[in-house]
């Protein structure tokens, strides 16, 4: 499994099979988006301790736009289902809507990164309030 990292949503993973020479020969069949849930945890290794209130400051504040990016993505998903409708009408590409286009409408896994007992607490509430079926937790 190959899986990109850094930011929230840094791309998509996808099984390979080590024999082969192109792409095509390669991928072994899936393929999902990776998605780092904001932690709760940060802040505790080397360099300057940050309180538990600004801790939780900066998680909610990573939810809100969380929030932010899922919301615009469903509403991308709506304008570029309607535009499909009509030929005349175009979407204006945004690629990072366009790559979370087959998770909103659940035909690609939504693999999430969390790894602490709060934080997957929280990600499955979050989950559940947007109605993610298609959807698997990583973590170490």
């Amino acid at each position: 499994m190959l899986a990109p990292t850094g930011g929230r949503f840094p791309g998509t993973a996808s099984l390979i099979n080590l024999v082969g020479y192109t792409p095509d020969q390669m991928f072994a069949g899936f393929k999902g988006m990776v998605m780092n849930f904001p932690t709760t945890g940060g802040g505790r290794g080397f360099g300057p301790q940050r309180s538990e209130e600004e801790l939780k400051k900066e998680q909610e504040k990573a939810v809100t736009r969380l929030n932010e990016i899922w919301e615009g993505a469903r509403f991308y998903a709506r304008i570029d289902s309607a535009a499909s409708k009509n030929a005349e009408t175009k979407v204006p590409y945004n690629p990072e809507m366009a790559a979370l286009l087959p998770v909103v409408r659940g035909k690609m896994l939504l693999m999430i990164e969390v790894n602490r007992a709060e934080d997957i607490e929280n990600a499955i509430k979050w989950v559940e309030s947007k109605k993610i079926t298609n959807v698997v937790f990583t973590g170490v």
